[in-house]
Formats: C-alpha cells, sequence, structure tokens
C-alpha cells in the first residue's frame, strides 16, 4: 500500500498484496512545509493466503525536492484521471495494486490486477524503489 497525504488532504495508499509474496504497505504524508514522512510496512505472509506478521516497519523523511518530485510524477502519470477499475485483467496468481487518493475533498481510488506496464505500475514502483528503496523477495507481479 503506498499513502500520500499532505495539508491540502491528498492521500494516496497502495497496497500491493501478491498472492504468494509479502504484503508491502508504503506511506506518504506530505508536511505543510513540503517535506514529507515515508512510512514503509511488510510482513513474512502471503498476501493472498494469510497476511503473516509485521517483520518491516520504517519511517524516514523525504526532502521538499523529493516529495515534490514525486508528487510530480503523479501527475505526469495522469492518476486523477485513470478509470478506478480496469475488469479486462484480472486473476487468481499475481497481485492487487490499489491506489487511493483524496486532493482538494475528491477521493479517487484506481485498482488494478498485476499491471505489466502503466501508470498505476509506474507510480507504485517509483515509490517502492525510488522512495523506500526496497527489493521486494520474489518477482514483482
Amino acid at each position: 500500500m503506498v499513502a500520500l497525504e499532505n495539508s491540502k488532504g491528498t492521500i494516496v495508499p497502495t497496497p500491493m498484496a501478491a498472492t504468494f509474496h509479502c504484503p508491502v504497505v508504503i506511506r506518504i504524508d506530505v508536511s505543510a512545509d513540503g517535506t514529507s514522512r515515508l512510512t514503509v510496512k511488510m510482513t513474512d505472509g502471503t498476501g493472498g493466503y494469510a497476511p503473516g506478521h509485521l517483520v518491516l516497519n520504517d519511517t524516514s523523511t523525504l526532502t521538499r525536492e523529493q516529495t515534490g518530485w514525486f508528487l510530480g510524477k503523479i501527475e505526469e502519470n495522469s492518476f486523477w484521471k485513470l478509470a478506478a477499475l480496469d475488469q479486462s485483467r484480472m486473476g487468481l496468481d499475481g497481485a492487487q495494486w490499489i491506489i487511493e487518493a483524496v486532493k482538494n475533498g475528491s477521493y479517487h481510488i484506481v485498482d488494478r490486477w498485476s499491471p505489466k506496464h502503466g501508470p498505476v505500475r509506474a507510480i507504485a514502483l517509483l515509490m517502492l524503489h525510488k522512495l523506500a528503496k526496497m527489493k521486494v523477495p520474489g518477482p514483482t507481479y
């Protein structure tokens, strides 16, 4: 899960729950000064069967530049215009990627099943690799 929140009310959670791999949640809370708090959590379970126990719970600070860069990527990937659900790609073995956001009082959610490309995958991987600097065990569905 990825979450982004700022003083204007923007929240972007994104859970990445793979059927056979460790669930990951990433949250960004944006402060009024433009910096943000990055929280990363991961369990030792399998997302599709048992969430497991918390094995990673880290919090760090992102600079104004890092925060602005990521917020720009949200806009660049046209997050606010994406359809909530893409029913053309559903499955049983893979990963569910969800991004939620509230901006200026408006809520938006996108839910994708194992996106191989596109904006949801791009945004989530930026958070996972560039901001959280994580390497998740196993393949990234």
